[in-house]
């Protein structure tokens, strides 16, 4: 597999010294590609793939998965969003399109989380990317599922689907490429993490995919194999030169080919003879040509007649190696020719006209050399192919529904034609029903009449029960746009002429192949008839692009093995207790040096070779798994690798169940669901029981009280006698019957009142994101656990649940866990200096759950290192993330919260360090809580801290002001004591009425700073805390000079007095180093102290006579940018 796309995810802000770690690291990186030598320059010459950056992409897994699993155990998260369908909606981030090999590569926006069965079944998607290409066409993702033994697994980013868009194409419009309904196969690397619900080869959802940006159906790049026995060809010499070729036929027995074309710079059409093998022209010269147009020229191989349509009559053309061409006009009396054909078998011309159908056979006492008996009674079209059956009967089709394939007796008593429509004919591979669904072409072998479609596939006709009809499935080859074809009578071997697709078709028996002409244009089939084959296998054809026109000739080198006998479909059953029973597969191929069996999961997806499987034969051992499992054989030789019939192996197993129904608890009044999964081929009949006086009984679908609907079973308003109920599901199939587990049913009123929680344990993982970068080769990161906390195979935390409340009846609870989780990383070079190592440091203690209806809070304790001190800042009970808690329910005895989905606060994202944004997701939140005894005192109210700031961003030396309000949980405002922690220092303030308005301390080292408000508690009233993120910016002092003398003698050393202040300082001087010039010289150096108030005086050394003018600059520091004053006038005189 080479379709994995490079991403940089920024899953958290690395400090500084990363930054500049990688900066430095960055040239060896770019330079790394110059070292290829040679080849970058052929590289180099490509161009470079186009990049994708908006559209979206919509796959919905599986319809039938979704309705199961139900709308609660589904959550999607980073980004992704659902329709009205329930489809996921991927945003597609990034990703690129290569023109050269159409290859499409997206990356999509989202995760999926698939949870049932109390956590028994749980799957998640990430990271997910989208492949289209010739190769392994899929949709990728990061896989984990939890096993049946409970344990999570990581299946790393694999295939989870593969796509086979053969014969699909996309829409180009507007500068949009938009794919719809592309189909999708679960993939072998995959299946596994669906727990049995489904088989690799199993079909899923389609895909629909729409994005700005160019777009093409991929080039196919794997191994290249053929069809048994498919004639392979090489070229073997062209006539150059020609302006135009509109047909080509060729007389193998007399050695010549014809040609039709305009010779340059004339209009007219000519028909001119070249040598069969050397593609000289002969020395007979050329005779205007009859006509160019459909259906262009046939050879009667007979005579050596070359027959052209001319109106009502034709026009032949005797050649002869000295007098050259001899025209003959030969009269159909059938109206307009429309199609000419060679009934080899009876050495005759069939010709269709408008009027009806005429018949040539060769007869010396005729001028023309012909004898013509027609037949009226029908009409034919343009592009209708005739194949002879009998003396008196033919078969011809047309590309129509209004005609398709028609069987056609010659009456001869009457000359008249009677057509019998030929059913089960229409090509179901085709874009076009009604029109090119039908068959385009009739032709024979030596055993009967084969039609050919528009795709260039095949399908034999004969007569059966008395009536021509299919005789046999499609023989399928790759899809393309064929309008017309030649036959030539010896071996019947025909080509098909491909409209569009640059290529000619070659059918030799069941064997089939393609020859590309890569420089043929759309122009090069005139009349779709630009070439001809040859009794030897020659092929002929003509490429008249403008700047290429010539006559090519391609020669048969060899045939591809043959597959005598293909390995036929084969079925197993796997009795009760058998999981798995041999089976033995075989063939027979001719010319072949080498064998190798190859199998695939399904009908489609990418065929792999079985290791050690070289031989005639072929013993699988079948399991369940491999129901629909394909089989092949490919055969080399010298010439080709080629294929034999594809078998396919069908598993029938005894039932079983792959996920069972598990217990239901509800209220009274409220309906109970109840579901199971069951596997089996056949699949298996569903019966749901239930248990009564000891007995099992099926429940009738005329039961009112019940909803049976396959593997789901629904109690309607349920009551309470109704509790301890058992069902179980029946399931049965041809191998037999078993049943699933007995699940219960508990109906019970929820509690009402107000209850302690008393144990219990919160599941919560902060974010996978963060974790997965924590152990990434970049932090290099570790968790440390503490306080009854434990980790869950899944990587997520499980909390024991310490203490709290329940009140149902106001739609409150709080909930408390305790223990710590401490995440630390960057410990050291090169990502962090030694002094501030670690340079991350979070920490999580003691997490409480509040809810007040369909809104919930998560607090915690939280510690972290501030990026820009390297102190570790205390957010005790912070609002660390904020829940919908619409989910969450309170039972008899139970309260629980499933994939709660969460997101990151305002003041959770400053203690967060700022690592992410405040509105960022985090990882879902659930609970499972036990309900204690019933609570009758007061409990300490919950209270909620907001911290704001006057201004989000300071200058070093103006003190900036907070503003902090603290209420209980009904709003109401609360009396205390509040301490803000900001840069290391504190200050505290006591609140009135709620609020307390705080000066922060001025001097604070500019960078982003990390404010902490704490409400330490009262009576009656719980501690809360807030942050939010201040910046303080470096000040631009105000410097001014003056000389204490404005002249001075040169003897003396002047002295300049230099001010400097910081604008709106609260008491912080302005201080460093002050530098005097004079014209960029630096003239003297004085230091400006903290303790000097600003102030400084300088001494100049001794100045030469004259006018100076001096600056006097104060030099930058981490807390001041650089300034400078006004230019200052000093006079030393005589």
């Amino acid at each position: 597999m080479t379709s994995s796309s490079s991403r940089w995810r920024a899953l958290a802000r690395p400090p500084l010294l990363l930054l500049l770690a990688l900066a430095l690291l960055l040239p060896a990186f770019v330079a790394a590609p110059g070292r290829a030598g040679a080849a970058a320059p052929a590289a180099a010459s490509a161009a470079a793939p186009s990049a994708i950056t908006e559209g979206t992409v919509v796959w919905g897994v599986r319809a039938s998965f979704r309705q199961y699993i139900g709308a609660g155990g589904i959550t999607v998260g980073d980004g992704l969003t659902t329709n009205d369908d329930g489809e996921f909606v991927f945003d597609v981030s990034g990703g690129s399109y290569d023109a050269d090999s159409k290859r499409l590569q997206l990356d999509l926006v989202g995760s999926v989380h698939f949870e049932a069965h109390e956590g028994a079944l749980d799957m998640t998607f990430r990271n997910l990317e989208l492949v289209l290409e010739g190769q392994r066409p899929a949709i990728l993702a990061d896989v984990t599922s939890r096993a049946l033994t409970g344990e999570l697994v990581d299946f790393g980013h694999v295939p989870v689907v593969d796509i086979p868009f053969e014969g699909k194409a996309p829409q180009l419009a507007g500068g949009r490429t938009v794919w719809t309904d592309l189909p999708s196969v679960l993939t072998e690397e995959t299946a596994p993490a669906f727990a049995g619900f489904y088989q690799a080869g199993s079909s899923m959802d389609t895909i629909d995919i729409d994005y700005a940006g160019p777009g093409g159906v991929p080039v196919y790049t794997a191994e290249n194999v053929v069809a048994s026995g498919a004639p392979m060809y090489e070229p073997a010499g062209a006539i150059e030169g020609l302006a135009s070729v509109s047909n080509v036929v060729a007389d193998t027995a007399r050695g010549v080919l014809h040609v039709q074309h305009v010779p340059a710079g004339e209009n007219a059409a000519v028909l001119q003879a070249y040598d069969y093998t050397s593609l000289a022209p002969l020395p007979t010269g050329t005779v205007p040509a009859a006509n160019q147009a459909y259906p262009g020229m046939v050879l009667d191989p007979g005579n050596g007649v070359v027959l052209m349509a001319q109106g009502s009559t034709l026009a032949g053309y005797r050649y002869d190696a000295q007098a050259g061409y001899t025209p003959v006009t030969v009269d159909t009396t059938v109206g307009t020719v429309v199609e000419i054909g060679y009934d080899a078998p009876r050495d005759r011309v069939l010709v269709l006209g408008t009027s009806g159908l005429a018949v040539l056979t060769h007869d010396a006492a005729e001028p023309t050399g012909y004898a013509v008996a027609a037949y009226t009674g029908l009409s034919f079209s343009d592009r209708e192919s005739v194949a002879g059956v009998s003396a008196t009967a033919v078969i011809a089709t047309a590309a129509s529904a209004r005609k398709g394939a028609r069987y056609i007796r010659l009456m001869a008593s009457d000359k008249t034609l009677v057509a019998t429509p030929i059913p089960g004919v229409a090509d179901e591979k085709a874009n076009q029903p009604g029109q090119f669904d039908q068959p385009t072409m009739a032709f024979r072998d030596n055993t009967g009449v084969w039609l050919s479609a528009y795709t260039g596939s095949k399908i034999r006709v004969a007569a059966i029960d008395g009536a021509y009809r299919a005789a046999g499935p499609w023989l399928r080859a790759s899809v393309g746009s064929f309008l017309a074809d030649r036959k030539e009578h010896v071996t019947n071997t025909a080509i098909m002429l491909d409209f569009s697709g640059r290529r000619v078709r070659v059918w030799k028996d069941d064997g089939w192949a393609d020859i590309n002409v890569p420089n043929l244009g759309s122009g090069s089939f005139f009349n779709n008839l630009g070439g001809d084959i040859g009794t030897d296998q020659t092929v002929f054809v003509a490429s008249t692009t403008d700047d290429d026109r010539r006559v090519l000739r391609f020669r048969l080198k060899g045939i591809a093995p043959t597959a005598t006998t293909s390995p036929a479909d084969a079925t197993v059953q796997l009795g009760e207790g058998v999981v798995r029973k041999d089976v033995t597969l075989t063939s027979e191929l001719t010319d072949a040096d080498s064998l190798r069996w190859q199998t695939r999961l399904g009908g489609t997806g990418k065929f792999a070779d079985v290791p050690g499987a070289t031989g005639p034969s072929l013993t699988w051992p079948a399991t369940s798994d491999d129901n629909g499992r394909q089989f092949r054989v490919l055969a080399t030789n010298a010439h080709a690798t080629s294929t034999s019939l594809t078998a396919t192996l069908s598993v029938e197993f005894f039932p079983r169940v792959a996920a069972q129904p598990d217990d239901v608890a509800t209220a009274p009044g409220d309906d109970a669901l109840f579901k199971v999964m069951p596997a089996g081929n056949p699949y298996p009949a569903i019966t749901w029981q239930r248990r009564v006086g000891g007995l099992w009984q099926s429940i009738g679908a005329d039961d009112e009280s019940v909803v049976v609907d396959g593997g789901f079973l629904t109690l309607r308003d349920t009551t309470a006698d109704q509790a301890g109920l058992k069902v179980r599901a029946k399931l049965t199939n041809a191998l037999g019957t078993t049943y699933s587990r007995a699940a219960t049913l508990d109906v019970a009123e929820p509690s009402t009142v107000k209850r302690a929680i008393d144990g219990g344990t919160l599941t919560w993982g902060v974010k996978k994101s963060f974790r997965d970068y924590l152990a990434g080769p970049i932090a290099h990161g570790t968790v440390s656990l503490d306080g009854g906390v434990t980790q869950n195979a899944d990587g997520t935390f499980a909390f024991p649940v310490t203490g709290g409340w329940s009140d149902p009846a106001a739609g409150t609870a709080e909930v408390r866990m305790g223990g710590t989780v401490r995440f630390t990383g960057h410990d050291g070079p090169p990502t962090c200096a030694v002094e501030h190592s670690p340079c991350l440091a979070l920490r999580i203690s003691d997490p409480v759950l509040r809810v007040d209806g369909d809104h919930g809070v998560l607090v915690a304790d939280v510690e972290s290192k501030d990026e820009t001190t390297h102190q570790v800042v205390a957010y005790p009970a912070v609002e660390l993330a904020s829940f919908d808690a619409g989910d969450w329910a309170t039972g008899k005895d139970r309260v629980t919260a499933r994939a709660l989905p969460a997101t990151l606060t305002s003041s959770g994202a400053a203690a967060f360090a700022g690592f992410y944004a405040a509105g960022a997701e985090l990882d879902p939140i659930t609970l499972d809580g036990q309900l204690g005894a019933e609570i009758t005192e007061p409990v300490d109210v919950a209270t909620t801290t907001t911290v704001a700031l006057a201004g989000a961003k300071v200058a070093y030396g103006r003190a900036p002001v907070a503003t902090v309000q603290v209420t209980g949980a009904d709003g109401a405002p609360v009396a205390g004591l509040v301490t803000l922690t900001v840069g290391g220092r504190s200050v505290s303030a006591t609140l009135a009425a709620g609020r307390a308005r705080v000066t922060l301390p001025a001097n604070l080292r500019p960078g982003s700073l990390q404010v902490a408000a704490r409400y330490e508690g009262a009576d009656g009233a719980l501690a809360s805390s807030a942050a939010t993120t201040l910046t303080v910016t470096r000040a631009r002092p105000v410097v001014t000079a003056r000389p204490a003398k404005k002249k001075v003698r040169p003897s003396a050393r002047a002295v300049v007095r230099v001010t400097a202040r910081i604008p709106g300082a609260n008491g912080v001087p302005a201080t460093g180093q002050v530098v005097v010039r004079e014209r960029g010289r630096v003239l003297a150096v004085a230091t400006l102290r903290k303790d000097a108030s600003g102030k400084v005086a300088v001494r100049l050394p001794r100045l030469k006579r004259g006018v100076h003018h001096l600056r006097v600059e104060l030099l930058g520091s981490a807390v001041q940018l650089p300034s400078a004053s006004g230019y200052v006038r000093l006079v030393v005189r005589r």
